[in-house]
């Protein structure tokens, strides 16, 4: 006890030393090692967001173009079923009605129908716009 007691400062100064030295051994393992390694895990995480955001609204853009390539052949679909109806019905409007959709109408009558197919399928491409 009486070396403690005659020592006491060298002992105080030797333990701050050692401890001081620890912080900064401390401080360099955190600041070399641990903390680059946290800010690669953060960047990875952040990465791996970054790319499931982007697959999800690739996903999303494709839904969206694979429903609008489908709404515009149904209305593709409509507009040649309009234009055979209204083919047939001009036939039977002038007694043609033997040969259905096949028979020959006159010029500025087949000239319109002609038309009306032209104008729904230019109404479909409007409504439903190719995209790539």
């Amino acid at each position: 006890m009486n070396w403690i007691k005659e020592n006491w400062f060298k002992l105080s100064v030797t333990i701050s030393v050692f401890l001081l030295l620890c912080v900064i051994a401390f401080s360099f393992f955190y600041y070399l090692v641990v903390l680059p390694n946290k800010k690669e895990a953060y960047k990875e995480a952040q990465d791996k967001e970054q790319a499931a955001q982007q697959a999800d609204a690739q996903k999303k853009a494709d839904q969206a173009k694979n429903l609008n390539d489908t709404l515009r052949n149904i209305c593709l679909s409509g507009a040649d079923a309009n234009y055979t109806a209204n083919w047939t019905s001009m036939c039977k409007k002038f007694g043609i009605d033997n040969k259905g959709a096949l028979c020959s109408l006159p010029q500025y009558n087949a000239d319109s129908v002609e038309q009306w197919k032209k104008d729904d399928k230019a109404d479909c491409y409007k409504k439903y716009p190719v995209t790539n």
